[in-house]
């Protein structure tokens, strides 16, 4: 997943002290740059507003970022996703 902090960690490991590179660069690019980690899991369809939020609580109580909820029917990778939802999306309905 391709997230607005590993853009940041590209820019900045491609960044010289004087400048940012002027190169237009490539989603593969920022993707494969350093450490990918798994900043998303899969839930299902019917999960409450409530759960969803303690999925990103319980990330940060084990030291991890979670970035993204992806939806689905099940919470199965392989099955079509539905919608996805974010930190940012809950603090709207708060």
């Amino acid at each position: 997943m391709i997230t607005a902090v590993g853009i940041t960690y590209w820019l900045a490991g491609q960044s010289t002290e004087d400048s940012i590179p002027r190169e237009i660069p490539t989603l593969s690019d920022v993707y494969n740059y350093g450490k990918r980690k798994e900043s998303f899991e899969f839930v299902e369809k019917d999960l409450s507003v409530y759960e969803a939020d303690d999925y990103f609580k319980r990330a940060i109580t084990r030291g991890t970022r979670l970035e993204a909820l992806l939806i689905t029917e099940n919470a199965k990778p392989e099955e079509e996703l539905i919608g996805i939802i974010t930190p940012f999306d809950l603090l709207k309905i708060k």
